[in-house]
């Protein structure tokens, strides 16, 4: 068997049954097809804590609390750009607890959020907004022949606003378009 593949219960019960029909390590190994030194640790077990189960608590425990977990996932929920190397120098300047950033990404990934780069959308003020709906609705209307008379015309884009690069934002399935999640973009004139 692989190293990674775990013994089921069933096979440790025969491996310490056989045992106990004075078979030798060896020979259990040969019958069961179990690593011989797997055996040998089974049966050693089974003498020291008298069962073949896994025992709770075992594996390495965590860094972290609930409570200093919760405290993470408020902090990506108030700031979805924040990088887990800015998130985790904040949490040890106030809680003086010392954790890797790996482990930040860790429990901001169980908690389904996920870097991803952040969707372009441009940035519409409030009273825009209002207008650009009034104009809907009041063209809602329109046929194509109404559309055909419309003359379209090209834009060139100059990075004055922001670099052109990506920025990453943590979010959750289906969290793509919220508004925390969007990287605003503005046309300035000029240049064209």
């Amino acid at each position: 068997m692989s190293k990674e593949t775990e013994i089921p219960i069933e096979k440790r019960n025969v491996i310490v049954d056989l045992h106990k029909s004075k078979k030798s390590f060896k020979e259990i190994a040969e019958v069961t097809k179990v690593n011989f030194y797997t055996v040998r640790y089974i049966i050693r077990k089974w003498k020291k804590i008298g069962q073949v189960a896994n025992i709770s608590g075992r594996g390495r425990k965590m860094s972290t609390t609930p409570r200093f977990d919760r405290q993470i996932i408020k902090e990506v929920t108030l700031n979805r750009s924040i990088s887990a190397p800015k998130l985790n120098a904040g949490l040890l300047s106030y809680y003086q607890v010392q954790i890797s950033d790996q482990t930040v990404r860790n429990r901001i990934k169980s908690q389904g959020y996920n870097g991803r780069v952040a969707r372009k959308k441009p940035l519409v003020s409030r009273v825009n907004e209002k207008k650009r709906f009034n104009w809907a609705k009041a063209h809602s209307g329109w046929t194509l022949e109404d559309w055909k008379k419309v003359m379209f015309t090209d834009e060139s884009k100059f990075c004055l606003f922001e670099s052109g690069g990506n920025r990453r934002v943590w979010r959750k399935a289906g969290e793509a378009l919220k508004k925390e999640c969007l990287r605003p973009t503005v046309k300035h004139g000029g240049g064209n």
